[in-house]
Formats: structure tokens, sequence, C-alpha cells
């Protein structure tokens, strides 16, 4: 009888074993998760457009600015997908060359740190001007060949901003959106943009 006892006992402490190391796997893996995705944009009186910088036509910044968003600017979208609430702590612009630029007073958008909870997003911009002469500074530095200053606003967009060309054997080079979260975690934006 005692050894049927014992059996149970055994099956008890696996199965609930089991059961709790599953609970730690679906927390951990069901926890808090953000999507990052690097946007263009313009800024006007009545908020916020933007686009994938894929999607940026020539005279798409002159149009915005005829209706009334004459203020371009890079944008970072998060957004909770995860099953716990998440915080963001900073978020920042990473160049190819090693250079950050971390929006501070010129950032738009709720103030950090920015709890997201389950479902929520939130978008942080900064002008696009700032961001044009951050990256300018980082190849002047680092010794890139200068290029001539872009003629339209979507030319020098599209220099910070366009996909790197794979097929074409490019480098990757460009920067992508960084964001870095309380727990200590950093998720960058899938799309890599190109600077040359």
């Amino acid at each position: 009888m005692e050894s049927a006892s014992l059996v149970v006992a055994i099956c008890g402490v696996i199965l609930g074993s089991l059961s709790l190391g599953w609970q730690v796997a679906n927390h951990v893996l069901t926890g808090g998760q953000v999507t990052v995705a690097l946007r263009a944009g313009a800024i006007g009186r009545d908020g916020l457009v933007t686009v994938p910088p894929g999607d940026i036509a020539e005279g798409w910044f002159t149009g915005l600015a005829g209706q009334g968003f004459p203020r371009p600017v890079v944008a970072v979208q998060v957004a909770n997908i995860g099953q716990q609430p998440v915080t963001v702590t900073r978020w920042s612009l990473q160049h190819w060359l090693g250079t950050s630029f971390v929006p501070a007073a010129v950032s738009v958008g709720r103030p950090l740190p920015c709890q997201l909870d389950v479902g929520e997003s939130e978008m942080w911009a900064v002008d696009l001007q700032a961001v044009t002469a951050w990256v300018k500074a980082t190849e002047e530095t680092f010794g890139e060949i200068p290029r001539p200053e872009p003629s339209t606003v979507a030319e020098a967009f599209r220099r910070g901003m366009e996909e790197a060309d794979a097929e074409a054997g490019n480098p990757p080079r460009g920067f992508v959106a960084v964001l870095e979260l309380a727990d200590g975690r950093t998720r960058r934006s899938p799309r890599l943009a190109v600077c040359q």
C-alpha cells in the first residue's frame, strides 16, 4: 500500500512541476511584447501624418505642406502586442556606423518613461532636419564621401530613409529605430534606412 502512495505522490510532484514550468514559460513567452516601426511623416495643426519610408513619392512632403502639414519628421511607432504592460524608457535612431541620435527636448509624443498597456500603441517623432544633420555629421566624421546637398525635402528624406538594396550587393547602410524597455530589453525596427 505504501508503494502505491509513493507512486501517486511522485506522479503528483511531476505533474505539479510540469504545470509550474508551463505557467512560467507561458508568462515569459506571452508577456510584454512590442513591435517597432520606422515611419516618415509631417506634423501640422491637425495632427501627424505618417507612411512607411519606402512609400514616399516625389512631391509627397510638398503636397502635405500644402494641406497644412509643413513640418517633416521621422517617427517611431511602437505597439504592445503581448499579454503584459511594457514601459518604454527611451527611443533613439542608430546609424550603421555606430552613432546614436537620442531626441531630447525636440521629441514629439508622450513623455518617457511611458507605460503601454496591452493592445496600446504610441508614436514619437523628431524633426527631419535634425535627423538629416545627424546623418551628415556621422558620415563626415567617419570618413564617408560627402554628397551634394539635397534639392528637395523628399530627396533629403529618401537619402536617409530608403531600404537597403540587398540584391545589388550594397552593404547595409543607414539607420534603424531602437527602443529601450524598462526590463532592459531593446527592440529594433525591421526596416533599415539607407543613408547614401
